[in-house]
């Protein structure tokens, strides 16, 4: 089990039900005023991918903390439209180690400046996609060595939600991609670096204006109690921890890359003691995600984690009477493909867990929306070759819409 994926899931669960323990009467017919500065303290997971000459899709995994400081306007058909600050610090390292000489590509520190336009989906929900100017550090080791610490320029874009939880307090979940510009290290003997970052965040802010706004809204009347079925579609990081054991010993930490992927889903829901809500889900994704092509010793070699499926429980807490935040986990189930001119390997899947968090926002009476991240990490593949094994991860989000039955 992922230690600091699970504590962060607990904090968050805990820190939710004890804001939400008695919420403001936005959640009724009255909307959240968003307008006005805010300040926020969160973390999340970052996953860097690396092009390289040679492996195209190298990447890593980490958590982080950050910091940021906002503003926000409500105009007067609903809109939201802000901006935000954000500086994070992590570690997230990508390493090879071939013949006792090992490279490392480390992501540490940055920041990012961006623009964000929404819409309150709940009367204390707020959905937004956001994007603007990112700047992010990277360091290059060879061997214990560094040969390389290089800023670069790029841009980010994501999509989030930000559910009020008591008062002035808020929570916000987000997904963020960020592009860098390349660069190159005389004497590395790996060409050229094209970096890129996937992160999860999730940040408690304070607003310095918050409450309730003279607006009103017509409140949801929805019951969690039922039978739903969904779909969803998402985009994510999935990496594997290569270790060949041939002569010369080879150990790639991690090879991966992003992609989307499309999921159906159907799951029952119970409310088991007041405001607490207990419940599974069975789904099956299909995704357009691959490690690209790694080259080496004259093999060129592609795999794609390509179809799976998940068996999960979640247990969450109303916040409000339209909104639910939850964590959820369970079993997980994924195949992968192969491609590579080399006799002898084959298409191979491993079973796993997920663990992970989500809102889901109630639009009517029979219909949810809802953004959810999970962590997955699957056993060993050997894709039919003894020398060979590959440790999978993944990091996604999702965002999708459930109807209810009954």
């Amino acid at each position: 089990m992922n230690i600091s994926t699970l504590t962060t899931l607990s904090v968050l669960l805990c820190t939710t039900s004890v804001f939400a323990a008695d919420p403001v009467t936005s959640t009724g017919a009255y909307i959240y005023d968003w307008s006005g500065f805010h300040i926020g303290l969160g973390g999340g997971r970052a996953a860097a991918v690396t092009q390289l000459d040679s492996i195209k899709g190298l990447s890593s995994d980490g958590i982080f903390g950050e910091a940021s400081v906002g503003y926000d306007h409500v105009f007067d058909n609903g809109l939201v439209l802000g901006g935000i600050i954000t500086g994070h610090f992590g570690n997230q390292t990508a390493s090879i180690t071939s013949m006792n000489l090992t490279a490392d590509v480390k992501t540490r520190y940055g920041f990012d400046a961006v623009a964000r336009l929404g819409h309150a989906v709940t009367p204390s929900t707020l959905a937004y996609v956001l994007g603007g100017y990112s700047w992010r550090n990277f360091q290059v080791f060879n061997t214990g060595m560094q040969i390389g610490d290089v800023n670069r320029n790029g841009y980010v874009v994501g999509l989030g939600t930000e559910t009020v939880l008591r008062n002035n307090w808020t929570l916000r979940s987000e997904y963020r991609y960020a592009d860098y510009a390349d660069f190159s290290l005389a004497g590395s003997g790996t060409g050229e670096y094209s970096p890129s970052v996937h992160s999860f965040h999730t940040v408690l802010s304070y607003r310095l204006n918050g409450g309730q706004s003279d607006r009103m809204a017509t409140p949801v009347n929805y019951d969690w109690n039922g039978l739903k079925v969904g779909g969803a579609f998402g985009a994510g990081v999935v990496g594997q921890k290569i270790n060949e054991t041939t002569v010369p010993a080879t150990i790639i930490d991690r090879l991966g890359n992003g992609g989307v992927f499309g999921e159906f889903n159907i799951g029952y829901d119970r409310v088991i003691h007041d405001k607490w809500v207990a419940g599974a889900v069975l789904a099956g994704r299909y995704s357009h995600i691959s490690f690209d092509e790694i080259t080496m010793f004259g093999t060129t070699t592609t795999s794609k984690p390509d179809y799976g499926f998940d068996a999960l429980l979640r247990v969450g807490r109303m916040v409000g009477s339209s909104s639910l935040a939850y964590v959820i986990g369970g079993y997980s189930w994924q195949h992968v493909s192969v491609d590579v001119a080399m006799a002898g390997l084959s298409d191979d899947s491993a079973n796993g867990y997920t663990i992970g968090t989500g809102l889901e926002v109630a639009l009517s009476d029979k219909i949810t929306g809802y953004t959810e991240y999970r962590y997955s990490h699957y056993g060993d593949m050997d894709f039919g070759d003894p020398n060979v094994t590959a440790e999978t991860t993944s990091h996604t989000v999702r965002a999708g819409f459930k109807v209810k039955l009954y």
